[in-house]
């Protein structure tokens, strides 16, 4: 077999995670993943094949919003048991307990510990997920501290990232602050593994209360799709007088592609100013979307035509939670008090 052939594992590899890596950037276009089709395919790779190439993906699995992330967990711990890889088994235990946090289930305290303590012997960037996964389930500072180090000492980028943006929405620090918003302009990572988008939010609100001014960070809270924390933070920004006008001016443009009626407010009063800020906020007004990202227009055009928030997930491979987020942002965004009343607004604008 050639390098480039389609068949070739190195070809699923890249695809897969060149498209991850765009979710992380901010993208919301959904894409089926190579890898799971190589793997069961009669031709596909060896055990042993199969599970490199798991490796490869498996960090950047909780970016997609569906069960891949517990099947190659699952797989994985297959795979480690009849190769006898202990290495294996125990990253498989890792991300299978991740997606079940990601999913709510309570009552991994115990197992978590169990983790930990089978992860006491193992390298720095092994020991640093149990500890992270420990944070996420307790909300413990300390241990995403001390993941985050650990995390450094080995090269871990995503998972730095992740828990020091859990660390500011816990307790915002100086020298974290100004760490998170380096390393996020230097990466582009706007939707982060294993950060719920409420936390997103939170952490960009506590980077502002820092005095941290970046659009890195306007680009995340945009992402995270929590318009009233949003608003607040880019409100933040535009009074800052200390501010680059570059920066505010940008603030200015996220204010419309939050497109709340209060953001719309806000916009209108900042519009009547007669400086640079005044002339980018004249300038977003006109725009006709409200603000609605392309997502959230799609889910309630989909609405409109009479499909349920469970036909609408199954169409676009997102679960019924997810859709009915889309579908409370945008109507918050059109000043609707329903689905029904969003849609028409929408139509009005044209946007459909």
């Amino acid at each position: 077999m050639t390098l480039g052939d389609e068949g070739e594992p190195m070809r699923s590899i890249a695809h897969d995670l060149s498209e991850l890596s765009r979710l992380g950037l901010g993208d919301r276009n959904e894409f089926e993943l190579q890898i799971p089709k190589r793997i069961c395919e009669p031709t596909g790779p060896s055990p042993l094949g199969s599970g490199e190439m798991l490796m490869y993906i498996l960090p950047m699995l909780p970016l997609k919003e569906d069960d891949g992330l517990r099947w190659a967990a699952d797989l994985l711990r297959d795979i480690a048991a009849r190769l006898a890889f202990p290495r294996w088994q125990l990253q498989a235990d890792y991300w299978r307990v991740a997606s079940e946090l990601r999913a709510g289930m309570p009552g991994k305290k115990t197992e978590l510990v169990a983790l930990l303590a089978r992860a006491r012997r193992a390298t720095p960037g092994l020991k640093a997920v149990p500890l992270y996964l420990q944070g996420y389930a307790e909300r413990r500072y300390d241990s995403f501290r001390d993941a985050e180090r650990l995390a450094r000492h080995s090269g871990n980028v995503w998972l730095q990232i992740s828990a020091m943006t859990w660390m500011t929405a816990i307790d915002p620090r100086p020298r974290i602050g100004m760490r998170l918003t380096q390393l996020l302009e230097a990466t582009g990572w706007r939707r982060l593994v294993l950060v719920p988008a409420e936390i997103a939010a939170e952490a960009a609100l506590g980077l502002t209360s820092l005095g941290e001014r970046s659009e890195a960070i306007l680009e995340m809270a945009l992402t995270a799709d929590r318009p009233n924390a949003t608003t607040e933070m880019i409100r933040r920004y535009i009074e800052d007088a200390n501010a680059p006008t570059s920066t505010r001016i940008a603030a200015v443009n996220a204010l419309g592609r939050v497109g709340t009626t209060h953001a719309r407010e806000i916009l209108a009063r900042l519009a009547q100013r007669r400086d640079d800020v005044g002339k980018a906020a004249a300038k977003t007004a006109e725009g006709p979307t409200y603000g609605l990202s392309e997502r959230e227009i799609e889910v309630l055009s989909l609405a409109a035509d009479g499909l349920t928030n469970k036909q609408i997930g199954d169409k676009l491979f997102l679960s019924p939670h997810t859709i009915a987020r889309h579908l409370a942002n945008a109507r918050a965004k059109l000043g609707a008090s329903n689905r029904a009343e969003a849609a028409v607004r929408l139509h009005r604008a044209g946007v459909d």
